[in-house]
């Protein structure tokens, strides 16, 4: 799916929307949604009775600066999507997962698990019927 230059406005419009796709909207947004509860979870947990850390405000800049360089990049290249927002996430999460301690709840870490596997599945199936140059956005 391609966004070709009508205007700025409805350019993003066609990145946000994958170009009018109900089913790859629904599902990204789907994904996107589910990355940002398990991302979020870990660090609004820790900081229940501990002084404030600015984890959560590096997550917040981390997603602002992913979601301007995904609608630039789609500006540039005239693609549409949020992939390269949740695969950043998904990032987010591994890294998370794999760095948690002793003290993590397993709730959290089965959570993460089951987004990853969720990701992969999406990551999957786009590698199924999308062009390459998706799966390697996503990678």
């Amino acid at each position: 799916m391609t966004c070709r230059n009508t205007g700025l406005g409805e350019q993003v419009h066609c990145i946000l929307s994958y170009d009018g796709s109900l089913t790859d909207t629904i599902l990204n947004y789907t994904v996107l949604v589910l990355n940002l509860i398990v991302a979020a979870t870990p660090i609004l947990r820790s900081r229940e009775g501990r002084p404030a850390d600015n984890k959560g405000f590096r997550a917040f800049l981390s997603l602002i600066f992913t979601v301007f360089f995904q609608i630039l990049l789609c500006l540039v290249v005239q693609c549409s999507g949020i992939s390269i927002i949740w695969c950043s996430i998904f990032g987010w999460i591994i890294m998370d997962w794999r760095k948690r301690d002793g003290n993590a709840s397993r709730t959290i870490a089965v959570h993460q698990i089951i987004i990853m596997f969720i990701d992969l599945a999406t990551i999957l199936y786009y590698a199924i019927v999308a062009e390459a140059i998706t799966t390697v956005a996503h990678m």
